[in-house]
């Protein structure tokens, strides 16, 4: 499997965008292509009920009830953007810091 831009993408959002955004981690399955029906480690934003993904070039924004149903959401960590700052110094990287 190709490894995506998400955790990278996602992260610089949250540190650059809005204090109200929540980068998240967590596991989903895929929906299409190569990843169809496997479950990988993935990141996106959240804020007031709302998904944003815009990891490898795309621009999904909708309900996290949908995004969550579709693509089998589990084990989520949230962060905010004080955290992400931690992380990502403490780790030295942009995650998955979940698992």
């Amino acid at each position: 499997m190709k490894k995506g831009d998400c955790f990278l993408i996602h992260g610089q959002i949250v540190l650059r965008e809005r204090a109200d955004f929540l980068l998240c981690h967590g596991t989903v399955e895929g929906t299409g292509g190569e990843v169809k029906g496997e479950r990988y480690s993935h990141a996106w934003i959240e804020i007031n009920g709302i998904v944003i993904d815009q990891s490898n070039k795309h621009n999904l924004v909708c309900r996290k009830k949908e995004y969550y149903e579709v693509g089998k959401v589990k084990d989520v960590k949230r962060y905010n953007r004080e955290e992400v700052m931690e992380m990502t110094d403490k780790s030295e990287n942009w995650g998955p810091w979940h698992e």
